[in-house]
């Protein structure tokens, strides 16, 4: 098995995909460091019954455990290794209660030198509707998968995924974003395919949806996602004192169709 992220760019900018603070700031001029760095995002999986966000913090260029963040009602925990990554910023509950639509604050406390708030908007569960084809969800060289899905709110983009069901979680398989918004997809041939090859890689695959709004972390998201997304955008917080990037990723159920040469 030799599967890859596939990273196609939006052939459209991501509209709104701006972080709203909890006091006015002067943007920092390019080239320049800023005193903090904050990357954040939420990832909500009802395959794993999983609601977390991860959060990496900078201080003056390193990694800083001194200051006290809070998602809404929520007290991040700090850890020195968790989910693979030195020095992140967690909470991780399971998907009831979870955070429903809407904006929710992330407050970062280094008193007394620093406090700020972000908001991150989070959206609304949705699911997958139809596999339109191949109607009999069994796959054969040379086609594509179609699907549509029912929405949701809040969502900025979406992004299409697919990976060999074994292979979930494991910072493989194929995604990418919408070109433009809508409820419906096409994932080609080359998602089901032996990478570098074009042969098919046969078995079965699970068919992803995921809402995004802002700028979720593709680094720190890499191994909590069944596929990594498929590229990084641009910071959305650009501070006197404060930069990074925040948002949130919200994920469908699975569907699944199998790939196979044989009739």
């Amino acid at each position: 098995m030799n599967l890859r992220v596939i990273c196609i760019p939006p052939l459209i900018a991501l509209v709104g995909m701006t972080a709203q603070f909890g006091c006015n700031s002067v943007p920092t001029t390019p080239g320049t460091l800023a005193d903090y760095e904050i990357r954040a995002t939420l990832i909500q999986d009802p395959n794993i019954d999983s609601s977390r966000i991860v959060v990496k913090l900078l201080k003056e260029g390193g990694d800083y455990d001194g200051a006290t963040l809070q998602f809404g009602s929520n007290v991040l925990n700090y850890s020195n290794f968790k989910y693979g990554f030195d020095s992140i910023y967690y909470f991780s509950q399971d998907m009831t209660p979870g955070y429903p639509a809407g904006a929710r604050n992330l407050e970062l406390d280094d008193s007394p030198f620093y406090t700020d708030t972000v908001s991150i908007t989070v959206e609304g569960a949705f699911d997958i509707d139809t596999i339109n084809s191949p109607a009999t969800k069994i796959l054969r060289p040379g086609e594509t998968v179609t699907y549509t899905w029912t929405g949701s709110a809040n969502a900025q983009n979406y992004v299409m995924a697919t990976v060999l069901a074994d292979s979930a979680y494991r910072s493989y398989g194929y995604s990418e974003y919408l070109p433009v918004i809508g409820t419906s997809g096409t994932l080609p041939v080359e998602a089901f395919s032996q990478s570098p090859s074009p042969d098919m890689d046969t078995g079965l695959y699970n068919i992803y949806v995921y809402a995004v709004t802002g700028v979720p972390d593709s680094t720190l998201t890499d191994r909590l996602l069944p596929v990594p997304l498929p590229l990084q955008f641009p910071n959305n917080i650009s501070k006197a004192d404060l930069v990074g990037r925040v948002g949130a990723i919200q994920i469908t159920l699975i569907d699944t169709v199998r790939a196979q040469t044989s009739k």
